[in-house]
């Protein structure tokens, strides 16, 4: 059963069926995801600092459903092979070590997928579904393959010179930051052509966070006070990356931080230089974690309040469009009552209680031009909440001259107000 998708997400960037040929090619991308992360990224060799393989398996099982987890159970088993043979294992102990690793990641992703509550293409925008992956799903998805990952070591490796405790957090937080590095930007990836103004204003972003980014962690300045007074000015640059820029593009740029802070703690630079390898790598871990949620969150807010005024300001167009065609049609109706009014061959006059003519039609202007005296003196001793008519009769003067008999019926109009 594969998740539901709406708009240009991620079913026109992710395949959906998964043919062989597909499912091939995402095994070698997670194969080689995996094996950068262990060899270029710092680490200890087995718990690197980030894991973009765990994010890919996210976006795919959120995107395809559980036939995705092939993708993580059989990258796991190749990827695992080739490092136990490097690292001399015997057949058995690499086999089983595996077996150990695809559990551990596959019921990552499965765990991700049940538990994310709907989070995924048709929910891109909804912040408590993206909160309920970034801050309940993801996190023990991950601990439960930190906790599998590190117990396969210690049963086939044997132990190391770090604590399992301290091993299961570098793992846990390094898949975590896997997965809200990357799962986002490829459910936010799209087939449709962005606006031109969207790339540029995207480019010119990155170009500046590059340069805030080198000047923020260079040697050359870190030795200074520098830093300090430089650190501050990245606030504009993020409100402005979370007010404009497209989801996609703002994933995009926070990955890329991301990216350039890991590779600056891998050369022995920037703000998480503590103590002990293992304090840096988690205080650099958690502190991109918190960077990222807080961000995609925020992003996700605005969207949310942006979406909500746009769909207030189309109801108040749709309702001023229905009250403009409502009045249009009122009109046109009173415009054929008047002309219908207008030509009856019987006079009919509406004055208003002062004497003022209201209505007219066609033979009562023929008629005559003024209220005779006795046909007022008949009019103002109609009662006002009369319910029948009143018949009078007299003569009147036309405009030609000549003088006329009139029979007149006089009918009170209520006011209902």
């Amino acid at each position: 059963m594969t998740e539901p998708f709406t708009g240009n997400s991620p079913a026109a960037s992710l395949p959906i069926t998964l043919s062989l040929p597909w499912l091939a090619v995402l095994v070698l991308l997670y194969v080689l995801l995996g094996y950068l992360s262990l060899r270029l990224i710092a680490g200890n060799g087995l718990e690197p600092t980030i894991w973009p393989a765990a994010g890919l398996a996210a976006a795919l099982v959120l995107t395809a459903g559980p036939r995705a987890l092939w993708v993580p159970l059989l990258g796991n088993l190749v990827l695992t092979v080739m490092l136990a043979r490097q690292m001399e294992l015997s057949w058995v102990n690499s086999a089983a070590m595996a077996v150990g690793f695809a559990v551990a990641n596959t019921g990552e992703a499965w765990f991700i997928h049940r538990a994310s509550a709907g989070y995924g293409p048709g929910r891109l925008y909804d912040g408590r579904a993206f909160l309920r992956f970034a801050v309940f799903a993801a996190p023990i998805g991950c601990l439960f393959s930190a906790v599998v990952g590190v117990a396969t070591l210690l049963a086939f490796v044997g132990p190391s010179a770090w604590q399992p405790g301290t091993r299961i957090v570098l793992w846990w937080s390094g898949d975590l930051l896997g997965c809200l590095l990357l799962a986002p930007v490829l459910l936010t990836m799209t087939r449709r052509k962005p606006p031109l103004w969207q790339l540029l204003e995207f480019a010119g972003l990155a170009l500046l966070a590059g340069l805030y980014l080198y000047l923020l962690l260079t040697p050359v300045l870190h030795a200074t006070d520098w830093p300090v007074v430089l650190a501050p000015l990245g606030l504009p640059l993020l409100c402005w990356a979370l007010v404009r820029l497209r989801l996609f593009y703002l994933t995009m740029l926070l990955m890329l931080i991301g990216v350039a802070f890991v590779a600056a703690h891998f050369h022995g630079v920037g703000p998480f230089q503590l103590d002990t390898p293992i304090l840096s790598s988690l205080a650099l871990q958690f502190s991109l974690i918190s960077f990222l949620v807080t961000s995609v969150m925020a992003a996700t807010v605005l969207r949310e309040r942006r979406q909500l005024n746009q769909g207030l300001m189309i109801a108040n167009q749709n309702l001023e469009a229905q009250v403009r065609d409502r009045t249009r049609t009122i009109q046109n109706q009173s415009q054929r009552l008047h002309e219908i009014v207008d030509a009856l061959p019987l006079a009919l006059t509406v004055r208003a209680a002062s004497g003022e003519t209201v209505i007219a039609n066609r033979a009562a202007q023929q008629l005559t031009m003024s209220e005779p005296d006795w046909l007022r003196a008949a009019r103002e001793s109609v009662a006002l909440n009369a319910s029948s008519a009143t018949e009078v009769s007299g003569a009147i003067i036309d405009r030609n001259g000549h003088t006329r008999q009139l029979s007149v019926q006089m009918v009170s109009l209520h006011d209902e107000h």
